[in-house]
């Protein structure tokens, strides 16, 4: 079968069965019908851990494996309690961001924006800015964010609250959305992960 673009605003759920290696697709929580699904969508440059982020969210105390980059987008079920959580997780290259808006859906409940903490000055006006574009887009309008601000193991990493001056998201936001803030470390290996278990905690709050 031919590789076919991303840009496209066709229902996306069809690459899970057609384009399978272009992306991840975790499917050890299967759907339930019982449960309660809440599509939460992923995004923020490149290099700024969103996969790695996903992933902590779904493997309990597995060991942490640097994942490769992001292909175009991958969707990870996860089921934690009685609620099933849907992850749909966006290429964040400049080529690619064009086509985050195909990913906004009328059932997405919160968008997760991730920042590298340890990003350089010009790194952190770029998030700045693409942040600015997207969450003026009219489909992402009252779709509240929690910002993560990754990395927060790594030299030289800004607190959250520093991240958050840096990219200017109070000033973008302005009161036009919910939106919450948590540092995470996501170190290599089986050393211990911070900040995931409350980033739990917030997604669900902002998808109440």
């Amino acid at each position: 079968m031919d590789f076919v673009s991303c840009d496209v605003n066709v229902h996306i759920e069809i690459y899970c069965t057609y384009y399978a290696p272009i992306m991840l697709f975790n499917s050890n929580s299967h759907t339930d019908p019982n449960r309660p699904s809440l599509r939460i969508l992923v995004v923020g440059l490149d290099g700024s851990g969103k996969t790695a982020f996903v992933e902590c969210m779904e493997k309990g105390k597995k060991e942490n494996v640097e994942p490769e980059p992001t292909a175009c987008f991958g969707m990870t079920i996860v089921t934690i309690g009685d609620t099933q959580f849907d992850f749909w997780d966006v290429a964040g290259s400049e080529s690619d961001r064009k086509d985050w808006e195909n990913y906004v859906q009328q059932d997405t409940l919160v968008i997760v924006w991730v920042v590298d903490s340890t990003g350089s000055e010009a790194r952190l006006q770029e998030n700045s800015d693409a942040l600015r574009e997207f969450l003026s887009l009219e489909v992402t309008k009252d779709i509240p964010v929690l910002f993560v601000a990754n990395k927060q193991d790594c030299k030289n990493a800004l607190s959250p609250q520093e991240v958050l001056q840096k990219i200017k998201a109070k000033d973008i936001i302005n009161n036009s959305r919910q939106y919450k803030t948590v540092g995470t470390e996501i170190p290599p290996g089986l050393r211990a992960r911070k900040g995931i278990f409350q980033a739990y905690q917030y997604i669900k709050l902002l998808c109440s």
